[in-house]
């Protein structure tokens, strides 16, 4: 049990350090798109 509570920490650290830049730019694509059609 307390391996899984040490991988939990480090992959909830890592998973919310990509992520955060990756939303940016996925939701400018589709915005672009979305007013270029507009």
């Amino acid at each position: 049990m307390e391996n899984v509570e040490t991988q939990s920490t480090s992959s909830e650290e890592l998973v919310p350090s990509p992520p955060s830049p990756l939303p940016p730019p996925r939701v400018y694509k589709p915005c672009f798109v979305c007013q270029d059609k507009s």
